[in-house]
C-alpha cells in the first residue's frame, strides 16, 4: 500500500481524523452491497422499459397475466418515494425498450394484444409530456435492447413473431429524428440481450438464440469505426432477460431467466468479469433497472409470468472504496497537500498529447468534481477546493479512457 504523502508531519490528530473519517464513511455506505428501498406502489409488471433522467429513475409500460399496461411512472431516490406520470404515449405494451438522451427519455417498440410494434416516443420531464417520434427504423419487434454514445442513441437485436430473432443495430438521432442502419451485432440473432454503455463504448451480449439456447457472449461497439469487438465471455451462468446498468467505469448485470442470484461486475480496461456481492431480493427477469447517482437500482419484474415482484432495491459498488493507489503506465499524478483542508493540488506531467477525465468522488462512490483536459508534454496543475468537502477520504481518477491512475487524499 502506498504511504500518504503529506506537506507537514502526519501528526497523531492527523491519524485520529483520519481514522474517525474512514470508518464513518464506510459505516455509511455498505459497499458492494444491496439495500431495500419502498416498493413500487401500483400494480406489479415485467417487461417494461425503464431509464433514468438527472437524479430520478423512470419505467413504463410492462405486463401482468395478459393485462398489458402504459402507466409511467418516477422513483426519486432523495425521498424514496414514487410518483405516477403521464402515460406512455402510445398503445399499452410489453418488452419494449428505452434510452436517455440529453434530459430527454425515449422509448418504443415492444410487444401488444395486437403484435409487434416499432412506434418511438419522446418523454420531456420538464412538461411531463410524451411526443411521437418516427418509428424505428427496422423491422417491429420486441426483447431489443438499446445502448447511449454522445448524443446518439441505438437499439439492437431482439425478435419477432414467427418466430424472427435480429442482430441488426439502428442508430437514432434526436436532432434530426432519423433512424440509420449500422454494422450488426456480430454472432447468432438473439433477443432478450444485456447491454450497458461505458466510456463511449456500447457493450450488447448474452440473451437468447433461435435454438433456445442461453447465451454467454459479449461484444463492444465503436461509434467512430462503426465496428464490433468480441470481448471476454461472462463468467457467470448464460442467460437472458437479464437486468443491466453501467456505473461509473463499469457494467452491470445479475439474474436473468437462470433466477440465480449471482450478479457481475464487468471491466473494459481489463477485460475482465468480477463477482460482486449476490443481489439480495428474490431473483427475476424482466425487471426495472437503472442507475442513479453512482447507484444502481433493480425492482418488479417477475420468474417468467408466475410471480410478479414490486420490491425495489439499491445497490452501491465498490468501486470507489479501495487500498492501493493505481498508476498509468504513461504517466503519473500527485496530490499535495495531503490532508488537504482547503484547496488540493493535482499536479501531472505527461510526454504525450491526450484528453484526459479527472474525477473526485468519495468513499461511497458519489461524483464531487469532474473536469475534461487536454494533455501536452507540460507541466499541468489544477487547484481544486475542497473548503465544502465533507472531512473524510476522497479518490481522484485521471482516465483517458483506456487507463486510469487512482490516488487517495484525505480532507481533514
Amino acid at each position: 500500500m502506498k504511504k500518504i504523502i503529506v506537506s507537514r508531519p502526519f501528526s497523531l490528530s492527523h491519524f485520529l481524523v483520519f481514522t474517525f473519517s474512514f470508518s464513518l464513511s464506510l459505516s455509511f455506505c455498505n459497499a458492494d452491497s444491496w439495500t431495500q428501498k419502498a416498493s413500487f406502489p401500483g400494480l406489479k409488471v415485467s417487461g417494461p422499459f425503464s431509464f433514468s433522467i438527472g437524479i430520478k429513475g423512470y419505467f413504463g409500460c410492462g405486463w401482468n397475466s395478459g393485462i398489458y399496461k402504459k402507466y409511467f411512472w418516477e422513483y426519486d431516490p432523495s425521498t424514496n418515494a414514487w410518483t405516477q406520470k403521464a402515460d406512455f404515449g402510445g398503445i399499452e405494451r410489453s418488452f419494449p425498450t428505452g434510452f436517455t438522451l440529453s434530459g430527454k427519455g425515449y422509448a418504443g417498440l415492444g410487444l401488444s394484444g395486437s403484435g409487434d410494434l416499432q412506434d418511438f416516443w419522446e418523454y420531456d420531464p420538464g412538461t411531463n409530456m410524451w411526443t411521437q417520434k418516427n418509428d424505428f427504423g427496422g423491422s417491429p419487434r420486441y426483447y431489443p435492447v438499446s445502448f447511449t454514445i454522445g448524443n446518439k442513441g441505438y437499439v439492437c437485436a431482439g425478435a419477432a413473431n414467427g418466430p424472427v430473432y435480429f442482430n441488426d443495430l439502428w442508430q437514432y438521432d434526436p436532432l434530426t429524428d432519423t433512424w440509420a442502419s449500422k454494422s450488426n451485432l456480430p454472432g447468432i440473432a438473439r433477443m432478450g440481450a444485456t447491454s450497458f454503455s461505458i466510456n463511449n463504448k456500447g457493450y450488447v451480449g448474452l440473451g437468447y438464440d433461435p435454438s433456445s439456447n442461453l447465451l454467454s457472449d459479449l461484444y463492444e461497439y465503436d461509434e467512430g469505426s462503426d465496428s464490433w469487438t468480441a470481448k471476454a465471455n461472462t463468467n457467470g451462468a448464460a442467460t437472458c432477460f437479464a437486468p443491466s446498468f453501467s456505473i461509473g467505469d463499469y457494467g452491470y448485470y445479475g439474474m436473468g431467466t437462470t433466477l440465480l442470484n449471482e450478479f457481475w461486475q464487468y471491466d473494459p480496461i481489463n477485460n475482465s468479469w468480477n463477482q460482486k456481492a449476490n443481489f439480495t431480493g428474490s431473483p427475476r427477469d424482466q425487471a426495472v433497472y437503472f442507475s442513479i447517482n453512482n447507484r444502481g437500482y433493480i425492482g418488479l419484474g417477475g420468474t417468467g409470468g408466475l410471480l410478479y415482484f414490486s420490491d425495489l432495491w439499491e445497490y452501491t459498488p465498490d468501486t470507489a472504496v479501495g487500498i492501493e493507489d493505481l498508476a498509468f503506465r504513461r504517466y503519473d499524478f500527485t496530490i499535495a497537500p495531503n490532508p488537504a483542508s482547503q484547496y488540493a493540488i493535482i499536479n501531472w506531467q505527461s510526454a504525450i498529447n491526450r484528453k484526459v477525465e479527472l474525477v473526485v468522488v468519495d468513499v461511497c462512490g458519489n461524483k464531487i468534481y469532474s473536469q475534461h483536459y487536454q494533455m501536452s508534454d507540460k507541466n499541468h496543475q489544477i487547484k481544486i477546493d475542497v473548503r465544502n468537502f465533507s472531512k473524510g477520504i476522497y479518490f481522484v481518477t485521471l482516465s483517458d479512457g483506456k487507463e486510469k491512475a487512482v490516488k487517495k487524499f484525505l480532507k481533514e
